[in-house]
């Protein structure tokens, strides 16, 4: 366990949701602080045991005011429930037809991407 003051940027949702409940899985970086417009900021994770933390969170983060909504889900592509917490206009996005041809949110997001990802920063 580290102490909130060695915590890197791109670990701080790690470590915060970690007073929550014992991660089963998870991606500790939300982002590469190297390539920013890599991949946009996102966590994935799950709980071990936690039903009621889920819903807990998700009413957290839809009141959340920031400098862009965010949403949580459950990931459609993971056998094993994995949840998302990422910017709504990232999730709406794999929503289109044109993400699902190409998977290149960077192509459905346009000029809006590189915005995006900072904000999420």
């Amino acid at each position: 366990m580290k102490n909130k003051e060695e915590v890197l940027a791109p670990e701080l949702m790690a470590y915060t949701l970690a007073k929550l409940g014992s991660y089963e899985w998870n991606r500790t970086e939300m982002y590469n602080p190297n390539r920013i417009y890599e991949k946009p900021a996102g966590f994935y994770f799950r709980f071990h045991n936690a039903d009621r933390v889920y819903e807990q969170l998700k009413n957290c983060i839809q009141h959340f005011k920031g400098n862009l909504e965010w949403m949580i889900y459950v990931s459609p592509i993971t056998k094993n429930q994995n949840y998302v917490i990422e910017p709504a206009d990232m999730h709406h996005a794999k929503q289109t037809e044109a993400y699902q041809v190409n998977l290149e949110l960077e192509e459905v997001l346009q000029d809006s991407y590189k915005e995006i990802c900072e904000q999420a920063i």
